[in-house]
Order: structure tokens, then C-alpha cells, then sequence
């Protein structure tokens, strides 16, 4: 096999190499056709942009390719650096990289086709064989070339789309938290975001906010719920699928958009049955509260039902209530009571205290059936006695007692509503100083503190287990 010198095979390459260069703008003409009739991405540019962007790009990047295939180097960092500024440019334009990379290849078959074309119209004298070796030689160069062209605009596309894409999540997020906030409040800015975000700025939003919270079991028990489990537990919701799944902190949130306005209480019901069941699934034991606010209207409305929930989120960790999903019209008395310290008091002082003399179990028998025959307008007679385990005529002398010692008639409408207040302010009194009594363990999880009067049987409050008339 006759093996042609190493100077006579790079003379060929470089001279086939200089007449591809004299035929650069007819490459290019090549080049750009073949864009428009095999890429539907260019298919779909106009005339001008393939004239203009595209013509003076691939122009670049033909006469850095022969200058690399002529001289037999690779592309230097300037080249690739360039070539990477372009991957970033095809992707800021919306293009798929299989188009971007599709017309690398496209380019590099022309070219390639171009050169074997020249290198067969040069006279070769009587060493003819010496063109497989100069296209082998080539070859390599073109394929290494491909190689570096390649990895270029793809590592600069990818590094640009993952970019858009934390950036465009970041400008979501801070949408989202302008909604929350209530910063967009005129009606240009909120039209804006609720375009951006894909709302019906006529519909009426309800908004849920979930957080973990402690069980009052021992440290360590409950497992903490992750944020993101919290925000995948909304997402799940079969009955009302949230238009806006969103997290602040360790609160997931979740935006509901009605065109009529739901009873709270209904919508809460559900949530709470749907939400309790897929936590169990999700974090088996964990305790999770949530608040869920009114129906408001319009985009602007996400704002003042986040607060409502948020609102009623601290007043139920401060009064540590049962960790459930609850409708924030249910918390307002709890809140309302609990922001007057005075008249929680004095609830306390007028309907719970008379039942409370010192020792003696009767006294707690007497609120608890104080509970059971408030919530007689559901319940019978026999129903709440039941519940109690006590005789019929049992509850009628307790409810008699009860009267006399608080001077407030069962029976009549003003003075039943001041004794469920003080049954709930007493509910309140004891649930704030359990509160207070929460110290932070060593790992950081909330337990309770020995001692003191919320501990149970501790005289003075109910043991927060008997509260249960109030939670039927």
C-alpha cells in the first residue's frame, strides 16, 4: 500500500481547503436552504431573519471551521467561547436544541460534501491514492471539529434554559408573593400578575395554609412534615384543584378559585376529610394545622384571605389548638376572645368559676355537662346524658345546679350564648397557659414543661381531655 508523505497530504488539504474558501457565500446560499426545507424551527423564521441573524452566523462559523480544517488545529477557546455565546442566544429565542444541533449537522454535511467535491477536481498526477488518505486525515479533523462544536453550543444552551428556568420560577414565586402580600393592589398591577399567572381576575379565591406542628407527644414522636410534602399533599386534592400551589417558609399554600361563593364551612369539611387522609399516606402520625380563608373577590382578594388564614394560623399555635384543618370563620370566636384578655377573664370569671370550687370531681362533672347541654339543639336529651354515662334525671339536677350557681337559664337564647363564650373561654384560658409552657428540647422540637397548672388533674383548669363536648 503506497503511504503518501505527511507534507504532500496536508498541502491537499489545505489547498482543497482554500478553494472551499473562495466559495464561502455560495456554502452559506447552501447552508441556509437546506435550514428552511429540513429544520421546522427556521422553516418557521421569515425571510429576514434567516437573512440577516442566521446568514451572518453560519458565515462565522464556516470560515472558522475551514481555518481550523486548513491549518489542521482545533478551536480555540475565543472560537468556542463564540459559539457558546450563540447556544445561549438560541435558547433565549425559544429554539429546540435538536434544531440548533440538526443545523450544526446540516452545515458540516455541506461543507464536508464541498470538500470532497474540490479535493476530487484537483490534479493528482500520477498519485491518485493519496486522496484516501487526505480524507481520512480530514475526516478526523471534522469529526473532532463536530465534537467541539457540538459540546459548545450545548453546554452553553443547556446552562441558558436552566437558567431561564430558576429565573422564571424565581419571577412566579415573587408573583405569587406579591398576590399573598397584597404589594399589587392596583388594579394594573394585579391585572398583570393574574395574566402572568394564568387567573381569572373576575373569580372569587379561597386560600389554605398548611404548617406541621407539634402533637404535644413526646420530643420526637410526630415526624416533621417536609414543606414540599405539604405543597404535594394540595396539588393532590381531588374536590377543589388549587390554581396556585405555593410555599413560604414551612407553610404550603394553596389558592382555590370559585366563580360562586362556597359556604367555608362546606369547602373546610372537604378539605379537612381529603387533606387528613392523604397526610396519613403521605407522613403517617404527622400533625399538621391548617386555616382555610373566606371566598374573596377578585385577584386582589388572595391577599385578605391569606391573611385571614395566616391570621388565624398564629392564633391556633398560640392557643395550641388541636392541629386540624379548619374554616376561618370557625377560629373567629377563639380569636376574638383570646385578643381580649379582660373579657376572657371575666367570661371565665362569670360562667365557669361558680362550677369550680375548690377539689371535688362534681366541679368538673359540672362543665362537662355544661358542654353536653349546649350542645343539646343537636343532641337529645338521652344523647348528651349518654355521652356523659350518666342518668337522664342525672343531667337534668347538674343542669339545675348550674343555673343556680351561674344565675344564667339554659333556656334562654342571650344567656346560652354568654355561657357557650365562657365555656370557650375557659377552653382558651387553659389552652394559653399550655401554651406558655412550651420549652424548646434539645433538638429543637417542642415539648411540654413539668409542672404548673396545665399539666393534667392539675386543679384550676380541665384537663384538656375533657374538652371533647366542645369538639362534637
Amino acid at each position: 500500500m503506497l503511504v503518501a508523505p505527511p507534507d504532500r497530504v496536508q498541502d491537499l488539504r489545505e489547498l482543497a481547503v482554500g478553494r472551499l474558501g473562495e466559495r464561502v457565500e455560495e456554502l452559506i446560499d447552501l447552508m441556509v436552504e437546506r435550514y428552511r426545507h429540513e429544520i421546522s424551527a427556521y422553516a418557521e423564521l421569515d425571510t429576514a431573519v434567516l437573512d440577516d441573524e442566521v446568514r451572518a452566523t453560519t458565515r462565522r462559523n464556516v470560515v472558522v471551521v475551514l481555518d481550523a480544517l486548513g491549518s489542521g488545529r482545533r478551536l480555540g477557546g475565543e472560537d468556542l467561547a463564540e459559539l457558546g455565546r450563540l447556544g445561549r442566544r438560541r435558547a433565549e429565542q425559544g429554539f429546540p436544541l435538536e434544531a440548533v444541533l440538526r443545523a450544526y449537522h446540516v452545515g458540516a454535511w455541506v461543507a464536508w460534501s464541498a470538500f470532497v467535491e474540490e479535493l476530487g477536481n484537483l490534479d493528482l498526477g500520477s498519485a491518485p491514492d493519496v486522496v484516501s488518505e487526505v480524507l481520512s486525515h480530514a475526516g478526523s479533523l471534522v469529526l473532532d471539529l463536530a465534537t467541539q462544536v457540538a459540546g459548545a453550543v450545548a453546554d452553553a444552551f443547556m446552562a441558558a434554559t436552566r437558567e431561564a428556568a430558576v429565573a422564571g420560577e424565581r419571577n412566579r414565586h415573587d408573583a405569587v408573593d406579591a398576590l399573598l402580600d397584597g404589594s399589587a393592589r392596583d388594579a394594573a398591577g394585579a391585572s398583570e400578575i393574574a395574566r402572568r399567572l394564568s387567573l381569572d381576575p373576575d373569580a372569587l379565591y379561597a386560600v389554605v395554609a398548611l404548617e406541621a406542628c407539634d402533637a404535644g407527644g413526646p420530643p420526637g414522636a410526630t415526624p416533621l412534615v417536609e414543606v414540599s410534602v405539604l405543597a404535594d399533599v394540595l396539588g393532590c386534592v381531588a374536590s377543589f384543584e388549587p390554581v396556585l400551589v405555593h410555599t413560604r417558609g414551612a407553610r404550603a399554600i394553596g389558592v382555590y378559585a370559585f366563580q360562586e361563593r362556597p359556604p367555608p364551612g362546606v369547602l373546610a369539611a372537604e378539605l379537612r376529610r381529603e387533606l387528613a387522609g392523604l397526610v396519613e399516606l403521605r407522613v403517617p402520625g404527622a400533625a399538621v394545622r391548617g386555616v382555610l380563608g373566606l371566598a374573596e373577590d377578585g385577584v386582589e382578594g388572595i391577599a385578605t384571605s391569606y391573611a385571614q388564614a395566616s391570621r388565624a394560623l398564629a392564633a391556633g399555635r398560640r392557643l395550641a389548638l388541636p392541629p386540624e384543618i379548619s374554616a376561618y370563620i370557625d377560629l373567629l370566636p377563639h380569636m376574638l376572645l383570646a385578643g381580649s384578655p379582660q373579657i376572657l377573664r371575666d367570661l371565665r370569671e362569670l360562667v365557669v368559676r361558680p362550677l369550680l370550687p375548690p377539689g371535688g370531681r362534681r366541679a368538673e362533672a359540672l362543665v362537662d355537662t355544661l358542654g353536653a347541654l349546649l350542645g343539646m339543639p343537636y343532641l337529645s336529651a338521652g344523647e348528651a346524658a349518654f355521652r356523659l354515662g350518666v342518668h337522664r334525671h342525672t343531667l337534668a339536677s347538674r343542669a339545675g345546679r348550674i343555673e343556680a350557681l351561674t344565675g344564667l337559664k339554659l333556656k334562654e337564647e342571650s344567656d346560652r350564648r354568654i355561657l357557650e363564650l365562657g365555656l370557650l373561654a375557659h377552653a382558651l384560658t387553659g389552652a394559653e397557659r399550655r401554651s406558655t409552657d412550651l420549652v424548646p428540647a434539645p433538638d429543637g422540637i417542642p415539648q411540654y414543661a413539668s409542672g404548673g397548672d396545665s399539666s393534667p388533674g392539675a386543679g384550676g383548669d380541665v384537663d384538656p381531655s375533657r374538652s371533647r363536648v366542645l369538639q362534637e
